[in-house]
């Protein structure tokens, strides 16, 4: 799949937005006169609950036809007309084609014969553009999912291979999933690698900057493709967007949402096991990051295991526990994930040991009872960790965090408010209109004044 994602910033209040957000996502499998697609329907469906668990009011379309694209974008222009929208999306999957320069999305009942006919029977990008461009929300964002293989390449005499680059005017990221005028893969796991590598950055990366949740995709997708498709991008922004509302954390709760939940799957993340993933799911089975977890630990589980043939004597041993590592970092890392796993917050599992991961250790001791000759991380308490199961140190939560069925859950705020580090509901202070000398109304914003 080629992958092409916009973002434009029209306004930039360099931070998070609070206000509506609307998504319109598209995805075209069964195509009626041209090869089907296998993937598009269950990207479209994978982003669509990525944006809505983001808080995206999400509609959606699956196949549509020429006449059905054109009034989703319609409709949905004059929804983001609407003064109360703060942040739109498209998002669209399918075929796609690049004819003298310009980018087609086909809808599933185009029949063309000859590249002369793209115009009439596809719809060009541009025209998603120009629905962002009219509307007054301050975040627009369009992503473009379109299958890499050109469908009429025997009537088509101007294709070109790929994606055509588009220029980013100020305010605006495009981001590829490959680098333009190249190939994407199509992914053989039910998602295209970019779209799947994107969803979970965007699940995994609460409060982040939408500069690091690409980051965190580019790394996925070279990871997953050995360095064959590299994703791309050019940026004009100078402002922040985040996916999340809540945006940035303060840095002494930055740790903090959902406490152990965050700070266990930041310790498996990058390449965890099935026993690492179950052990997540048993702990957090509605947390942050339960959908991502519950996908990885099918995918592993459905990989064909190599057993390693043993001989008869050995087959009848028990199977050796972990090893104990020799390097004093690597163990204390090791009894960090343990107390993060036990329910016991040890924080980041860096390797160090800090008076927050003796306060874990300590606390763990005199919830369980158990004897240990020293507090510093070492092979005896390691192993001992090690033989214990579920949670063990009772649950607290920030003051941003509620205690819910024994999960912290974000507090929610009414309407038009905002949620404070110290956990407070507040309303954000708008410009007033002020009278001018000349009996108009007049106001500030920016420091400039506007006056009727």
């Amino acid at each position: 799949m080629t992958t092409i994602v916009f973002i434009q910033i029209i306004s930039s209040t360099g931070s998070a937005f609070a206000g509506k957000r609307v998504a319109l996502i598209i995805g075209n499998s069964n195509y009626e006169h041209i090869q089907s697609l296998k993937n598009p329907e269950n990207d479209a469906l994978l982003m669509a609950k990525t944006l809505g668990d983001a808080g995206f009011e999400v509609r959606q379309l699956i196949d549509g036809n020429y006449r059905d694209m054109k009034r989703e974008l319609l409709e949905f222009g004059r929804t983001l007309r609407d003064s109360s929208i703060e942040a739109g999306l498209i998002y669209y999957a399918g075929h796609g084609v690049q004819v003298r320069g310009e980018n087609y999305l086909i809808p599933v009942n185009a029949l063309l014969a000859d590249e002369d006919e793209v115009d009439l029977e596809g719809i060009n990008v541009n025209d998603f553009l120009k629905v962002m461009n009219s509307s007054s929300s301050p975040v627009n964002i369009v992503v473009l999912d379109a299958c890499r293989n050109n469908p009429f390449k025997g009537s088509f005499r101007s294709a070109t291979r790929g994606l055509a680059p588009i220029d980013a005017p100020m305010g605006t990221l495009i981001a590829y999933a490959t680098s333009p005028g190249q190939v994407a893969m199509d992914g053989s796991a039910g998602n295209s690698p970019y779209t799947a590598a994107l969803s979970r950055a965007i699940e995994t990366s609460p409060g982040e900057p939408i500069e690091s949740v690409f980051k965190q995709a580019r790394r996925d997708v070279l990871a997953e493709t050995a360095d064959r498709q590299v994703p791309w991008e050019v940026s004009s922004i100078t402002g922040d967007f985040y996916f999340y509302e809540d945006g940035p954390l303060p840095d002494d709760t930055a740790g903090e949402a959902g406490s152990l939940d965050v700070a266990y799957w930041t310790a498996i993340r990058d390449n965890p096991s099935v026993s690492e993933l179950r052990a997540y799911l048993a702990q957090f089975p509605n947390g942050l990051f339960a959908g991502v977890a519950a996908n990885r630990l099918k995918d592993l589980e459905d990989k064909p295991q190599v057993q390693a043939s043993l001989a008869p004597s050995e087959a009848d041993q028990p199977v050796n526990e972990a090893p104990v590592p020799s390097d004093p970092k690597e163990l204390t890392r090791a009894v960090q994930v343990e107390l993060n796993r036990l329910g016991c917050d040890a924080g980041s599992p860096d390797g160090v040991w800090g008076p927050k991961s003796g306060r874990a250790l300590d606390t763990l001791r005199n919830e369980a009872k158990l004897q240990l000759a020293s507090l510093s991380p070492n092979a005896a308490v390691l192993k001992k960790l090690r033989q214990l199961d579920g949670r063990i140190c009772p649950l607290t939560c920030s003051a941003r965090y509620v205690l819910k069925n024994n999960e912290c859950v974000l507090k929610t705020c009414p309407a038009g408010q905002l949620l404070s580090s110290a956990g407070q509901c507040y309303t954000k202070s708008r410009p007033s209109p002020q009278s001018s000398s000349s009996g108009g109304n007049c106001f500030t914003f920016n420091g400039q004044q506007y006056c009727d």
